[in-house]
């Protein structure tokens, strides 16, 4: 998973928050699941936008400006603030819009989880950075990326993605039942990434787009 800050994955489960979900979500494989039109534009025009707002209180501002923050509009007890999305987060979001432009009607809501059974029995909890599904295919993206170009090992992530592939798959098609049996594609994405030849090796071999 790509490494978003604290405050971005607050600001975006705040703006995400009056949205309508997939019930059975809550309790079952996959949560959360964006399903009507009204919570995907909503979804979307958060994620369009290039730049992560949210409001502390008057007495923050300072300290949030140290971080980097810059002050949208000041009110009589609380501060408008702003800074552009990192790379990891704006690399999320520009995934999530395309699969919404191709026309995909079910995406992830924030901080998306997949909750999955083990061949002993347990259950694990995978979050995924992007998910989206239609009728026939369900796409399911790692999202990688670097502040600065230049090589990084994704060995760890690619043996970790093969590894619970067929649970996860599992998992997705007994969440939307019995007659859903879809393609499922694993994607990983990268921005600044330089792939070194082994991890191409890798993902050639466990068919990743």
């Amino acid at each position: 998973m790509t490494d978003i800050s604290y405050a971005e994955a607050a600001e975006s489960e705040a703006a995400l928050a009056t949205t309508r979900i997939d019930v059975k979500s809550v309790s079952i494989a996959l949560k959360p699941l964006l399903i009507d039109s009204l919570a995907l534009a909503k979804a979307y025009k958060t994620r369009r936008s290039p730049i992560v707002k949210k409001t502390v209180h008057i007495a923050d501002t300072d300290d949030a400006e140290a971080k980097g923050w810059k002050v949208l509009r000041r009110q009589k007890r609380v501060t408008v603030v702003q800074k552009a999305k990192s790379i990891a987060a704006s690399l999320e979001d520009r995934v999530w819009c395309l699969c919404r432009d191709m026309g995909y009607s079910v995406l992830n809501g924030g901080a998306f989880k997949i909750s999955y059974s083990r061949t002993d029995g347990s259950t694990g909890t995978k979050q995924i950075d992007v998910f989206a599904k239609d009728s026939e295919t369900a796409l399911v993206f790692e999202c990688k990326s670097k502040e600065v170009r230049g090589r990084k090992s994704l060995q760890k992530d690619l043996h970790e993605t093969a590894f619970l592939k067929k649970s996860v798959a599992n998992a997705i098609r007994s969440h939307f039942g019995e007659g859903y049996n879809p393609k499922i594609v694993w994607i990983y994405v990268t921005d600044n990434i330089v792939w070194t030849e082994p991890d191409v090796a890798r993902a050639s071999g466990e068919e990743y787009a």
